[in-house]
């Protein structure tokens, strides 16, 4: 009687996949180091023997110099 009717055309395609996420942000940077060693005290010298009696007159020859400049 009646004539069946065309099926219908194929469904489209899905869609794309959407996008992956962000990478992590990478860690801090170490810590700077330590500071190094202060140097070694110099060492006090002292007077040579032969030299100590002259010891008190540095004052005067000092004085005595400097007259003359």
């Amino acid at each position: 009687m009646f004539k069946d009717g065309e099926d219908g055309g194929d469904g489209g395609d899905g869609g794309d996949g959407g996008d992956g996420g962000d990478g992590g942000d990478g860690g801090d940077g170490g810590d700077g180091g330590d500071g190094g060693d202060g140097g070694d005290g110099g060492e006090k010298s002292l007077p040579c023997l032969p030299c100590l009696p002259l010891l008190p007159c540095l004052p005067l020859l000092d004085a005595f110099l400097l007259k003359k400049s």
